[in-house]
């Protein structure tokens, strides 16, 4: 096989043992309906307060540029939320097993029996 070949296996091998990690559906949903949805009902409802129902849609349109604008900020600091999340749910099932399936001191001794070559080290 050529290198290059093996080094993109290697990547993909590498890609599918990675933990899926990334935002919830439902959480991604929202943001599309907030993104788009929220600027021009908040435009229409500014423009029904200061009695200027026809620039509704052109505020709307403003507003919908800068919550565009501000998305990838957004999404970032929620992805990192996410991930932090999923990093505490990882921490709290190691310590889980780490607690279940602890050295004692009654394992070392069978230990030290069964191989007395072995130094063992706590």
């Amino acid at each position: 096989m050529s290198q290059f070949y093996t080094g993109w296996l290697l990547l993909s091998a590498t890609q599918e043992s990675l933990p899926k990690t990334g935002v919830p559906f439902w959480i991604t949903l929202l943001v599309v309906l907030a993104v788009f949805a929220a600027p021009f009902t908040l435009g229409s409802l500014i423009a029904r307060g200061l009695k200027m129902k026809e620039v509704a849609f052109k505020m709307g349109l403003i507003l919908f540029t800068c919550t565009l604008g501000l998305m990838p900020f957004c999404w970032q600091a929620l992805e990192g939320q996410v991930e932090h999340y999923q990093y505490k749910q990882n921490v709290a099932v190691w310590e889980v097993i780490n607690e279940r399936n602890q050295v004692t001191d009654s394992g070392v001794e069978k230990l030290k029996k069964q191989l007395p070559d072995c130094e063992i080290v706590q």
